[in-house]
């Protein structure tokens, strides 16, 4: 049986109002990622109470392939 990878919120910076940059933790492998978060411009209205939503997660790994839905992700490292 596989279990799910943890993930721990790092850092999260804003870079714009409509840009920012999220580190995270995986704590069962002990490495870092970084992504940059690009916000639809047709939900900007949305951006910063979905980042909160983001911060406040149980499972940010899971929450940020939602976002995935509506702004556009990549990787960082």
């Amino acid at each position: 049986m596989s279990y799910p990878e943890h993930f721990v919120i790092k850092k999260i910076r804003l870079l714009t109002p409509t840009t920012c940059e999220v580190y995270m933790l995986n704590m069962n492998k002990k490495f870092m990622k970084g992504w940059m978060i690009r916000c639809n411009q047709s939900l900007t209205h949305k951006f910063h109470e979905q980042m909160n939503d983001l911060m406040q997660s149980s499972q940010p790994f899971q929450m940020l392939m939602q976002l995935k839905q509506f702004h556009r992700v990549d990787v960082l490292c």
